[in-house]
């Protein structure tokens, strides 16, 4: 029996200046967007405290993005071309897209 995804969320992003990313607008902590900002450009996807930055090489085109939140580690997704799973804290309940 595979784990389930509690919520799903999916949304199509253009990227600016090469990133996206997507943060609790009740928490506006600079040092977390410095941190995911930092993190991605090391390594794809930045995770902080209440934000995830993901480098991306070019700014021309839309990007499909799944978001799905878990009560455990879910099972690997094949189907995916990036697939990076980590953890945010969303204490006010919201996901905004930056």
């Amino acid at each position: 029996m595979g784990v389930r995804a509690g919520v799903v969320w999916h949304t199509v992003v253009s990227a600016n200046y090469c990133m996206f990313g997507f943060h609790d607008p009740t928490c506006e902590e600079s040092e977390n967007f410095a941190t995911a900002i930092s993190a991605a450009s090391r390594g794809v996807v930045g995770w902080a405290a209440n934000a995830v930055m993901v480098d991306v090489v070019t700014d021309l085109v839309d990007i499909d993005v799944r978001i799905e939140v878990f009560d455990e580690a879910p099972a690997a997704d094949a189907s995916a071309d990036l697939l990076r799973d980590g953890q945010i804290e969303v204490p006010g309940g919201l996901i905004s897209v930056l």
